[in-house]
């Protein structure tokens, strides 16, 4: 259940195999340039480091000091054993949500780790707590996490919840707090366009860039329900701190147009791509992407039933 090192991970869901963890070598190519169109390249190892069958029925997963861990439905027990000292940044599925902690045994040896449920964030619930709502964008930043529920708000936590504002976090899924940059970089809500945003507790977040390169080629973004949009991959892209200033962006991708109401089959996937870039603040303190890989694919079986493509991040030091 282990990784040979502490990169990100890459998470594919396989509805009758299970989640299956993938070791990836995602990297700019030496001796290229900071200005040019720098190569990337992708290695996957042929099998996963760690495999979760369907029937453990699985609810999330994280990566911690070289172990992959997965907390299921029907047992408290993680899959692997992660770092006492190493704080996890966990997969998010579909935006549904529970917030729970991860506890060694009392006593060394007797079992395996426990989750412990946590208390629920102060958010108000039309029609007696019936109402869904569900977790848009969420980043951490020591051990304090900050997440915002979808009309209602952004909430923070550490050992207790607190509201921070009406407002929402501008990006959708999980953002990095970099320290290195200063900053928290994510994928805009809308445009899943690379974004840098600044960031201070109590106040709505601060857009400093967006980089219209790092949309996939062939592809036009253009807000959410925006009807006249053409057409392109249905995708939920994820994102990894590669360190150095090193970025990627998994894309997962499908030839299937979604239902023109969102409804009808779930979505199934048959490849991914990724983009590697690097950042920088340059001399007078700003931002910028200073290399930018070309894209790289990962094809999947035609007998594969993915429905889920995904990275997780071990934690960032802060």
């Amino acid at each position: 259940m282990a990784s040979n090192n502490n990169r990100p991970l890459l998470v594919v869901h396989d509805d009758k195999e299970g989640h299956l963890v993938y070791d990836l070598l995602l990297l700019l190519l030496d001796g290229e340039a900071e200005n040019d169109a720098a190569a990337a390249a992708l290695a996957c190892f042929p099998r996963p480091v760690a495999h979760f069958a369907a029937s453990l029925g699985l609810r999330a997963l994280a990566v911690s000091g070289g172990a992959v861990v997965g907390a299921f439905y029907r047992s408290t027990t993680s899959g692997a054993t992660p770092s006492s000292t190493t704080p996890l940044d966990t997969t998010l599925f579909d935006g549904h949500y529970a917030f729970e902690s991860l506890r060694p045994p009392v006593v060394t040896g007797a079992g395996g780790w426990q989750t412990v449920s946590l208390p629920k964030p102060p958010i108000v619930y039309a029609d007696g707590g019936k109402e869904l709502v569900w977790v848009s964008a969420y980043f951490a930043v020591g051990t304090r996490v900050w997440i915002s529920a979808a009309r209602k708000g952004t909430f923070s936590f550490d050992g207790t919840w607190r509201m921070e504002g009406r407002w929402e976090l501008p990006f959708e899924g999980r953002a990095l707090h970099v320290p290195e940059l200063g900053c928290v970089i994510g994928l805009a809500a809308g445009t899943r366009l690379l974004c840098a945003y600044d960031f201070v507790t109590g106040k709505p977040p601060v857009m400093r860039r967006v980089w219209t390169e790092t949309c996939p080629e062939g592809c036009i973004y253009t807000s959410a329900g925006d009807e006249s949009r053409p057409s392109r991959p249905r995708d939920v892209p994820s994102l990894a701190y590669l360190g150095n200033g090193r970025f990627c962006i998994c894309r997962p991708m499908s030839v299937m147009e979604p239902h023109p109401d969102n409804f009808g089959p779930p979505m199934k996937y048959n490849a991914a791509s990724f983009l590697v870039v690097v950042l920088r603040r340059s001399g007078s303190g700003e931002l910028e992407l200073v290399r930018r890989g070309k894209t790289s694919f990962m094809c999947f079986p035609k007998s594969s039933q993915i429905s889920y493509i995904g990275f997780i991040q071990p934690a960032i030091s802060n």
